[in-house]
């Protein structure tokens, strides 16, 4: 007997990690078998796998053009057009999960709020979860509209040099803007591309175009992407805002004016309310079925470039 003990004790860790094989080979079985019960969601296990190796290949995508960006923004920048025309085409070759198109959701609202996760509440991944495709307006329209600001302003103290100044500027700003879009031109939907100036020309059935803020960009933005083939729009603002809650007491006027168009406004204070997630849902659920109503759930339909 005790020599069989010896022979236990000697093959002890062998035994040890053949039990924890047989345990991860089960755990392995456990979870396919838990998907095969919930094949009216997914066709096969294959599939699950598939979708997984496409995410797996769209993290690689992101961190890759991020580290790209960094590496060329420490050496100076001067390859910065090559390295987003790469960076671009990379992003394309990322194969498309299925035949229908998502709801289109633009984000709008308060710039910091809207460009900054952490500000909204993760907003968009939340919309994504749901199964909206967003669309966020680039931070760069805040630089372009402060320098129409500053001409404006310039003008109404009768500051000749800084009209001046003012008018440089916007011509540096959309000399590099152009270099850089050429870089990428073609190989992403750029047909909801808003200048500033079309958006303080579309706000006027709002608000004037002359109140400072993110109102007047806010509502410009909203009415021409609705002519461009989206299924709703989420309206981002901090809580008790007054500029936000402008929009907000607008909105109800806008919807109207644009077939019903779904539209949420969020109000966030960097509290966890699970109404959110619910109010989301219902959202999504309204952005489908305009989807759907609309013919916009098909990857052939194109957006349509407002005033075309």
């Amino acid at each position: 007997m005790k020599d069989v003990i010896d022979k236990l004790n000697q093959y002890k860790s062998i035994i040890l990690f053949a039990v924890m094989i047989l345990g991860f080979g089960a755990w392995l079985m456990s979870i396919e078998s838990n998907a095969s019960d919930a094949k009216k969601k997914v066709d096969s296990i294959e599939q699950t796998y598939k979708s997984i190796e496409k995410i797996a290949e769209q993290v690689q995508a992101n961190q890759q053009a991020l580290a790209d960006l960094v590496n060329c923004m420490e050496n100076g920048g001067g390859d910065l057009i090559d390295t987003l025309a790469g960076i671009a085409h990379s992003f394309t070759q990322i194969p498309l999960s299925n035949g229908q198109r998502k709801p289109v959701v633009a984000v709008v609202g308060e710039i910091f709020m809207r460009d900054n996760p952490f500000c909204s509440g993760f907003l968009v991944d939340r919309l994504e979860k749901f199964g909206a495709e967003t669309f966020i307006a680039p931070f760069s329209e805040w630089i372009s509209y402060s320098t129409i600001r500053y001409t404006r302003d310039s003008r109404w103290k009768g500051d000749m040099k800084g009209v001046i100044k003012s008018r440089i500027q916007s011509y540096a700003q959309d000399l590099t803007a152009k270099n850089l879009y050429k870089a990428v031109h073609g190989l992403y939907d750029d047909t909801r591309e808003i200048s500033v100036k079309e958006m303080l020309n579309s706000c006027g059935n709002y608000i004037h175009r002359h109140y400072d803020g993110d109102p007047a960009l806010n509502l410009g933005t909203s009415v021409i992407l609705a002519q461009t083939g989206i299924s709703g729009i989420a309206n981002i603002l901090p809580f008790t805002c007054m500029p936000g809650t402008v929009v907000s007491a607008v909105a109800r006027d806008f919807k109207k004016d644009h077939g019903d168009l779904p539209y949420i406004s969020i109000p966030y204070d960097g509290q966890e309310d699970t109404a959110i997630e619910l109010r989301l849902q219902a959202f999504m659920h309204q952005a489908r079925e305009y989807a759907k109503k609309h013919g916009l759930d098909k990857l052939e339909s194109q957006p349509v470039k407002a005033g075309s």
